[in-house]
């Protein structure tokens, strides 16, 4: 499985050869396929919008804080698509501190 963690922007928006991957407009959406082992890779965007008191929704840094804990990583790989440069270095920095291929 294949999944585009992303608020607004569809894969092929990022990869133009990309099908078949599933899109996630939340983090909550992809923990469970985490937990259970089926996400080959994982593409994160760091800014997922605001909610509706206008705070900061929970996005890729937030998931790879998550997967740091709970040891629930893609089976192959990580891609961060994410254009904010500080977000886009935090997720990188826990993905290189954390991650192994299985």
């Amino acid at each position: 499985m294949y999944i585009f963690l992303d608020d607004l922007r569809h894969p092929v928006d990022v990869y133009p050869y990309a099908k078949d991957w599933t899109i996630a407009r939340d983090i909550e959406f992809v923990k469970p396929f985490l937990k259970k082992g089926i996400v080959q890779v994982l593409s994160l965007d760091g800014d997922m919008g605001k909610d509706k008191e206008g705070n900061d929704t929970p996005g890729g840094v937030q998931l790879c804080d998550w997967m740091a804990k709970t040891g629930h990583w893609p089976q192959d790989k990580i891609l961060v698509h994410s254009q904010n440069p500080v977000k886009r270095s935090l997720m990188l920095t826990i993905i290189n501190q954390h991650f192994t291929r299985r």
